[in-house]
């Protein structure tokens, strides 16, 4: 359907603040756009992003989302001041099941699906997915939406 985004990057904001104290939040909806899309796959899809950022952001670690027109494109970015991405694991962790290193161990959990489900999803709406991550720095992913 067509929808405006920021009708679920608000519904996503609500939530996310509901259900997590923990971390210091920064939600910054610069611009709106319309979108043709299943509404509930891209909030799944933007919700994974989230909610590994959450995963790997030590408490009190910094979350931002932000929506912004980018060029054909309606980018919704996620960066988080976590554990990050060493730069040999950034091509793998796409792949179903893969687990870097550092997430490995019991208390972060997770099955190594989410990112690959949430590929599906982007890519079959014809949009992209940017990754920026050093070990130790955080992490930024940057999902790329056409819009209309």
């Amino acid at each position: 359907e067509d929808f405006n985004i920021s009708e679920i990057l608000f519904e996503i904001e609500k939530e996310t603040l509901m259900i997590d104290n923990k971390h210091e939040f920064e939600f910054r909806f610069m611009q709106d756009a319309h979108v043709y899309a299943d509404k509930n796959w891209i909030k799944q899809a933007v919700r994974i992003f989230i909610e590994n950022a959450i995963k790997f952001t030590p408490e009190k670690g910094k979350i931002s989302v932000y929506g912004f027109l980018d060029e054909e494109f309606y980018a919704i970015r996620i960066k988080d001041t976590g554990i990050g991405i060493d730069k040999k694991d950034l091509p793998k962790i796409f792949d179903r099941l893969y687990r870097a290193e550092e997430s490995r161990n019991r208390q972060i959990g997770g099955h190594g699906l989410g990112l690959s489900i949430a590929k599906i999803i982007i890519v079959g709406h014809k949009g992209k997915i940017k990754v920026k991550s050093n070990k130790g720095q955080g992490a930024e992913f940057t999902i790329l939406l056409p819009h209309l």
